[in-house]
This record gives structure tokens, sequence and C-alpha cells, in this order.
């Protein structure tokens, strides 16, 4: 069974002993990890204990803000298709970056990141908020760090959302002139392919 373990990827093994009822006990069944792969044991653990210290208040705020943030970005895709020329999109992008660089960067949510992963990846910069804004101390820290996670991320969001939506709009546009281009250089589908593959003459 140990070489199974192993055998896992870290998700796999996180999600077994934090989603499957387990006790805190059966972390012991880990312990021969230590000594093979120590740093992969500590990342492992670590993020075992955090999924298990998730509230039912969390849980519901993850589903909830799903649910927001599709109605954000139907949002975002209205507002964009609204800018006909692609002059206004560019002003408007070049617009959100500005508004969007006010914020730090650490704790700021990536481009298509979701709710959760946001916080798995900045939780420390928000537990560490949470106690020095509500100076709240121990498991609470979390509870409170998650919440000042999700109102900046309900914050940025818009913003994030809208310009994605016109880095969407500018690939399309592209990709619809890179096909233009191919069809004036190529109008009856033999010009440029029928010449590359037509044989040299030896002099």
């Amino acid at each position: 069974w140990k070489n199974e373990i192993m055998a896992m990827d870290d998700s796999s093994l996180v999600w077994l002993y934090s989603k499957n009822d387990r006790s805190a006990n059966d972390l012991k069944e880990l312990f021969f990890m230590r000594d093979l792969d120590p740093v992969r044991y500590l990342a492992i653990t670590m993020n075992i204990k955090a999924e298990r210290s998730k509230t039912a208040e969390e849980e519901e705020e993850l589903r909830l803000e799903a649910a927001r943030q599709a109605d954000v970005s139907a949002a975002a895709a209205a507002k964009a298709k609204l800018l006909t020329s692609r002059e206004a999109r560019l002003q408007r992008g070049i617009q959100l970056r500005r508004q969007l660089q006010q914020y730090p960067e650490e704790s700021t949510p990536k481009l298509g990141e979701g709710l959760k992963d946001f916080f798995d990846r900045t939780d420390d910069y928000w537990t560490i908020t949470a106690h020095e804004l509500l100076e709240t101390t121990g498991k609470k820290m979390r509870r409170d760090g998650f919440m000042l996670a999700s109102q900046h991320f309900r914050e940025v969001q818009p913003l994030l959302a809208e310009f994605s939506e016109l880095l969407r709009m500018e690939k399309e546009n592209e990709a619809m002139e890179a096909a233009e281009r191919d069809t004036a250089d190529d109008p009856k589908g033999g010009g440029k392919v029928a010449s590359a593959s037509r044989p040299r003459e030896h002099k």
C-alpha cells in the first residue's frame, strides 16, 4: 500500500485524506513518507490540514461565488460587445489595466482564477491581514482571512472579467484577419500552395 500511496499525485492524496470523512489519526498512514520524501510529506500534510479546517460557511461561499462569477462574466461579455471599434476596446483595455495595477499583485486574483484557487494561493497573506486588521487569532484567522479574500475577489472580479473578454475578442479579431490574409494570398486555394508544391526546374 505504501507504493500505491507514493504513486498517487499530490492532489489525489489531499482529496483522499480530507474529503472521505477520515479522522486526524489517518494521517499517521503517511508518516513513512517523511523518510522517503520529507518535502512532499510536509506539503501534502499541510494541504490536508488546510482542507480539513474549511468551515461550512466557506464551502457555501465558494458555491455562491461560482454562481456570481458566471453572472459577472456574462455582464462583462455584454459590456465589451458595446465597444464596436477596435480602438475603443484598446483604450478600455488600457484603462482596466491601470485600475488593476492599483492592487498588490500578491493579493489579487489572476485572469481566469476562481475564488478557491485564489484563496489557496494567497491564504497566508489574508490570514496575516485578518490578524493585523481584525486582531483575530487561531482558527478564526483563516475564517476571517477567507472573508477578506472573498470581499476583495468580488471587488476585482468585474474588472478581470471585462479585461479577459476584451483579450478574447482581440484574439478572435486577429484570427479572422489572419484567415482573410490567407484568403487574399490564395483566393482560389491554389496560389501559394500550388507554387510551393511545384518542383523546381533544374538548370
